[in-house]
């Protein structure tokens, strides 16, 4: 008995489409597969954000976007321009929040684009930021002119610093923070600062901002003394209802105020520092120039042979108590003028001061 062995083959054929003219030979070419122009743009189908924000950094509610073949990148801007395919800030996904670069009433426009470079139309949303400031100012620098010999002492330095704006300024003598409804405020950091007594004082810088956040306060010290007294200046003026009147002399009586001292001489004459004739007087010497410390009088005689128009014609430079603040009705004074021959008074020609 034979035994026979069978062999399966396969046989696999390739066909190959020839295109030509004719039935005859000729060049022929394999088939390439057609080619898809993608023109089409995306649609932004949704695109929202809340109505109102307290960051600048808004959430994004809804973000979506179709295309014929495929989104392939979002992006949000701040303007209406439509953005180029290239543009920086492209992402693969919707983003979920936006930042804004100011506050206020502010639109932002949603972008899709597709893998051909498609760019859609831009769909607004609006949002209106408010921040909420709860950032206090800080008060970097605070010195005061020390030592003093005033109650106001000049302020050397006062800067303040917030993360919106600083809106006011105050000084004081207390640690306790102020009410930003409190007065004394100011928009601008103060050049002095007035205390309330002598001695060694601490004062307290404060800043506020438009929120009604309060700073915490920066100290400096100075020590003051004050002087025991200090100068006031009498001035006195002729004046008539004629006053094309000329003067040749006069004699002026003043009673000082309580307290007043005048520096005088050996023979307790007046310095000439103190006493002098000014204005259109100016470089003359009077005849009698006297005073009584007792009565505080002072009697002043002046004549000459020459024409003396109207108007300033003495100073007088005294000592006071230093809390002692300058009032005329202090002063009594008694005057009498004459014309330039000496013939006889002038009765129409007074005398006035001002006193400082």
């Amino acid at each position: 008995m034979r035994f026979y062995k069978w062999f399966a083959v396969s046989l696999v054929f390739v066909v190959q489409i020839i295109s030509g003219c004719g039935g005859g030979g000729g060049g022929s070419a394999v088939g390439s597969p057609p080619v898809i122009s993608d023109t089409t743009a995306p649609i932004v189908n949704s695109f929202t954000m809340p109505v109102t924000s307290v960051s600048m950094t808004v959430t994004i509610s809804s973000f979506s976007a179709t295309d014929a073949i495929g989104v392939t990148g979002y992006l949000i801007t701040e303007s209406s321009t439509v953005p180029a395919a290239s543009e920086i800030g492209w992402a693969a996904s919707a983003p979920t929040s936006f930042t804004f670069s100011s506050i206020g009433t502010k639109t932002a426009y949603a972008w899709a684009k597709d893998a051909a470079g498609n760019v859609s139309n831009g769909l607004p949303a609006t949002t209106i930021i408010t921040l909420v400031d709860t950032i206090a100012p800080t008060v970097s620098s605070f010195e005061l002119s020390s030592p003093s010999v005033s109650l106001t002492v000049p302020i050397s330095s006062l800067t303040a610093a917030d993360n919106v704006g600083v809106t006011g300024y105050l000084v004081n003598e207390t640690s306790t923070a102020p009410v930003v409804s409190a007065s004394g405020w100011s928009a601008s950091a103060p050049s002095s600062f007035t205390f309330t007594s002598a001695g060694t004082k601490t004062a307290y810088a404060w800043a506020k901002d438009a929120a009604g956040n309060v700073s915490n306060s920066r100290s400096a010290s100075t020590a003051i003394t004050l002087p025991t007294t200090k100068t006031s200046t009498l001035k006195f003026y002729s004046q008539s209802t004629n006053q094309s009147e000329l003067l040749g002399g006069f004699l002026l009586s003043v009673i000082l105020p309580v307290g007043s001292l005048l520096p005088v001489d050996s023979s307790g004459v007046p310095l000439f520092s103190a006493v002098f004739l000014s204005g259109q007087f100016t470089g003359a010497s009077p005849q009698i120039n006297t005073y009584d410390s007792v009565s505080r009088k002072l009697t002043v005689n002046f004549a000459s042979s020459n024409d003396y128009r109207l108007g300033e014609f003495m100073t007088v430079i005294m000592t006071v108590p230093f809390s002692y603040v300058p009032n005329p009705s202090d002063i009594t004074t008694s005057f009498g003028a004459w014309s330039p021959s000496g013939v006889g008074p002038l009765d129409t020609v007074t005398a006035t001061f001002t006193f400082n």
